[in-house]
């Protein structure tokens, strides 16, 4: 929901990311090669301010808007689309002047298709020698079946979701009868290791492997394919940007980037074949500005983006201290400690008439503002003061809803373990080795309010919590605690419980990021002081490196603890620190 390359967090424009930017790209492409599709790989409706702004206005979709604008000829849904509810979807995808197509989804009640599985696009194309021909060109899409989990609240089990690979199989198959041509699919996921799974997540290189596939646009990780940065693989050619020989492209997330396909077609015996191809990524940093680049765009969507700047800005209450991301990977901070006992505070007081009014609650919460794959904007920084809406979706960016489960001490020491793999293994006396693991986001760390407890980094995955307390007590393993968390989490444990256990206890709670700014609603400014949470066993003699956002340097007294010594900022952009461990 990146429409225009505006910031509502930071409330700044950020010339990197948007389609209003990239408008401009389109407008190139086209002009360089006529016969052009314009397709998206789905998660258009969440993820900026303007996609929550949306949900509670009744005019059209500003993203719906932009791409009828913009012409496009097809799109697939992604897992985010799911965010607010069926009934929204339904009536945003109504406004769509083009064909939105999935292949792996069905009406629970009916069995009958949730969207076309597939599009038939019937296109005069013009050759190279100036002849016309008529081509038929299928374009289907399937997205990861989790999403079911991921949104049961918002999905209600009324739509179900087939694996991705016999999905694709089929509707190509079907695309192939009706005469098609040439077929894309929009899979909405990352490549993966190619293994035939039916709940497999990242699909794309079995999707390529099938056959009648022509090309193949992924989607889902927020990471970039091509990319010349990335080792060949069985299958996977980084810098041609191919997947068993077939073009595929990721074009990054929030508008950063346009995929370009090109595609070689030869008329044979048998009908028309890809002969050759090429891929590409164009950044948004390099697109056109000029009023007749992205203006009309830019014009469109101009009462969308004041309204949403001013529903942003409104006042939610005030804070006496500055709350910040840069450092929620090194240690508790406050920003995720305020999180903590909002979460714990609104679980007590739902529990206190049932049967486990007398546990202990405890909170956990996850990384979701710290770089990574979101680049060195990516934290919180919030200043003390005012606080205002949009401060809150800076420190709790989803919609996820509260939810609670019951589990063990053991379920507790299992759930931070599986957390802790975010970082490497660091061998004792040795300088300057990465912290952070860049396989994994930063959003499958999760901390745990109420508890104290070290991360050993020199221990295996698995055994790295140490000293775990509750009330300053060594932990009962076999004690139940109830563990707030939110529906994300809930509905979609995967690694941080064994399968089986968590109870659910407390469900179709509100969203926690309304809890939040519901508690710093108050006419005072809200004070929290610093408690007791966790921190890195030391390890004497060793240094780590870690990446933070650029506007850490006025908050390095947060972790002195670790000796932070500023080297620098990395090609991307971010700040470099050396930290003593």
């Amino acid at each position: 929901m990146q429409v225009t390359d505006h910031d509502y967090i930071a409330d700044q424009r950020r010339p990197g990311i948007g389609l209003t930017r990239l408008s401009g790209l389109i407008q190139k492409a086209r002009q360089d090669v006529p016969n052009c599709l314009l397709l998206d790989n789905g998660d258009f409706l969440q993820g900026t301010l303007m996609g929550d702004w949306s949900v509670k206005g009744k005019k059209a979709n500003p993203m719906i808007a932009a791409m009828n604008a913009l012409a496009y000829d097809a799109i697939t849904l992604g897992n985010h689309e799911f965010t607010h509810g069926l009934p929204y979807l339904k009536k945003i995808l109504e406004e769509a002047r083009f064909p939105i197509v999935s292949a792996n989804l069905c009406c629970a009640d009916t069995g009958k298709p949730f969207v076309p599985p597939s599009a038939l696009l019937v296109r005069d194309l013009t050759g190279p020698n100036g002849q016309r021909h008529l081509l038929r060109i299928g374009v289907t899409g399937v997205l990861p079946p989790q999403t079911a989990r991921w949104d049961a609240q918002a999905i209600k089990g009324k739509v179900l979701f087939d694996p991705m690979i016999e999905a694709v199989e089929r509707a190509v198959s079907a695309l192939r009868s009706e005469g098609a041509d040439v077929v894309i699919v929009l899979a909405h996921c990352g490549a993966g290791d190619g293994k035939r799974e039916p709940m497999v997540e990242n699909a794309g290189l079995a999707i390529a492997a099938l056959q009648g596939v022509d090309a193949i646009v992924l989607g889902h990780l927020h990471t970039l394919f091509p990319d010349a940065s990335l080792p060949a693989t069985e299958g996977i050619d980084p810098v041609r940007g191919c997947l068993h020989g077939k073009p595929a492209v990721m074009p990054g997330h929030s508008g950063s980037h346009l995929g370009v396909i090109d595609l070689t077609l030869v008329q044979t015996a048998r009908g028309w074949r890809v002969n050759g191809h090429r891929t590409a990524l164009w950044s948004a940093t390099e697109a056109p500005t000029s009023e007749t680049d992205d203006g009309p765009i830019r014009k469109l969507l101009a009462p969308a983006h004041r309204a949403t700047r001013t529903w942003a800005r409104r006042k939610v209450g005030q804070l006496d201290q500055p709350l910040n991301s840069f450092f929620v990977m090194l240690g508790d901070m406050r920003a995720m400690q305020i999180l903590h006992q909002v979460k714990i505070a609104h679980a007590k007081a739902a529990l206190a008439a049932g049967p486990w009014a007398g546990l202990p609650v405890l909170a956990a919460t996850a990384a979701f503002r710290a770089g990574g794959r979101g680049g060195p904007d990516n934290f919180a920084d919030v200043p003390a003061g005012v606080f205002e809406r949009r401060h809150g979706f800076a420190l709790y960016p989803p919609p996820n809803r509260l939810m609670a489960l019951l589990v063990t001490g053991e379920d507790l020491l299992h759930w931070l373990n599986q957390a802790a793999r975010v970082f490497h293994k660091i061998t004792p006396g040795e300088q300057d080795q990465p912290l952070l693991r860049t396989d994994l986001p930063s959003f499958l760390f999760d901390t745990i309010g109420g508890l104290t407890y070290r991360v050993d980094l020199s221990a295996p995955e698995g055994a790295r919590i140490t000293d775990l307390r509750y009330a300053g007590q060594p932990i009962d393993l076999l004690a139940n605690f109830v563990l707030a968390t939110n529906s994300y989490r809930a509905h979609a444990p995967g690694a941080f419980l064994r399968q089986g256990r968590g109870e659910f206890i407390l469900k179709d709670q509100p969203c926690v990021r309304d809890l939040l700014m519901h508690h710093l609603s108050g006419a005072e400014p809200v004070s929290f002081p610093l408690a007791p949470g966790w921190q890195f066993a030391p390890l004497p003699g060793t240094s780590v490196l870690c990446d933070t956002g650029p506007g850490a340097l006025a908050h390095l007294d947060d972790i002195a603890h670790l000796k932070p010594e500023p080297i620098g900022l990395t090609p991307d952009g971010f700040l470099r620190l050396r930290l003593w461990l």
